[in-house]
């Protein structure tokens, strides 16, 4: 079984590169609460975006259960540039979704990035078919895998997925749960 895991609540502050932005004071609480969701799931691997605020989201967990942390750079956010603001922001996700493969200059497709996500999901899946795998990451990434899965997983559920959320994915039958 593979789980998802969306990251917390994070700061945003353009001044600070989108690798290293952190979580939040409710970030952090959010993730301490994740260890009493993530516990009885029987996860014996985990993966992460090399973003500080996926690998501050898993880690309270990590650590609880003793288990490491693999950085996985095919796990890292989609590769877009800042935006003057919000609006112009959402509007190339908006246009992103859309149309797979627009791609403002210097940003990757959205099916660039699904190509990347899936091709790192099926390794994992071959070397780990017996255990619980988690994957701490991004609301976009982990929505362009399952909108892999499930067409019907489109730029809506992107957008209402909350911070933090924990996906289970099933990929034998194709089945998609959203635990929180």
């Amino acid at each position: 079984m593979v789980y998802l895991i969306r990251h917390a609540q994070s700061i945003y502050d353009p001044s600070i590169p989108e690798q290293e932005r952190s979580l939040s004071l409710e970030g952090k609480k959010q993730a301490i609460d994740l260890i009493k969701k993530l516990t009885p799931l029987r996860i014996e691997k985990i993966y992460s975006s090399p973003a500080k605020r996926a690998i501050d989201t898993i880690a309270p967990f990590a650590q609880t259960v003793g288990l490491n942390i693999e950085l996985v750079p095919e796990f890292k956010e989609c590769k877009m540039l800042p935006c003057k603001s919000f609006e112009e922001w959402y509007a190339i996700i908006k246009k992103s979704w859309d149309d797979f493969t627009f791609k403002p200059k210097n940003w990757e497709s959205n099916l660039e990035c699904q190509a990347r996500i899936c091709k790192k999901i099926d390794d994992l899946r071959m070397k780990h078919s017996d255990v619980n795998i988690a994957i701490s990451s991004h609301g976009r990434v982990l929505s362009l895998l399952l909108n892999k899965i499930d067409k019907n997983w489109g730029f809506d559920k992107w957008k209402d997925l909350p911070m933090p959320s924990i996906i289970k994915v099933c990929f034998k039958t194709g089945s998609i749960f959203r635990l929180c």
